[in-house]
């Protein structure tokens, strides 16, 4: 990965639902996002086994989850994927976008493939879409030293 960031040399890296850490020569190098298959605020991995089991949010822990608080009977109603920086604290990262979609918990067929190609996936582009315009719109206003509308990523050039 490093190699080939290194010879490609990318105004952006876009690393979908990662299973490994990313690099850290590649995010100190590249602006690089991160697509997490739940909502912000949301950490660690198996956000949406988490969901399928039933977490409905409202315990952030999930060791005190598991030990203290039963999971919900009917879980969230919404879910969502978050487009976040890469940077060294996992659980401090910027996030550039966040895209939320309906569940029914209680459908049958519902499964963590089911959610990944349909509603996941749509969520996820949109939520990059919206994260490259932000960081367009905060390069454009870091070049021409204008005052954009819309103000809302992370400071992470200055």
């Amino acid at each position: 990965m490093v190699e080939a960031a290194t010879l490609f040399q990318p105004d952006l890296i876009i690393c979908p639902f990662l299973t490994a850490r990313v690099p850290r020569e590649i995010y100190h190098q590249f602006l690089t996002l991160i697509i997490h298959p739940g909502p912000p605020g949301d950490v660690g991995p198996s956000a949406l086994d988490w969901l399928l089991v039933g977490d409905d949010g409202s315990e952030t822990d999930p060791e005190k989850l598991l030990i203290t608080q039963p999971l919900s009977d009917l879980g969230g109603q919404y879910w969502g994927v978050t487009v976040l920086q890469a940077i060294e604290e996992l659980d401090a990262c910027p996030v550039w976008a966040f895209e939320q979609f309906p569940v029914d918990i209680n459908d049958l067929h519902l499964t963590k493939s089911t959610l990944y190609r349909g509603p996941v996936t749509r969520a996820t582009v949109i939520a990059i879409l919206s994260a490259v315009e932000r960081i367009r719109a905060r390069l454009l206003e870091m070049v021409l030293g204008a005052t954009l509308s819309l103000n809302l990523a992370p400071k992470w050039l200055d």
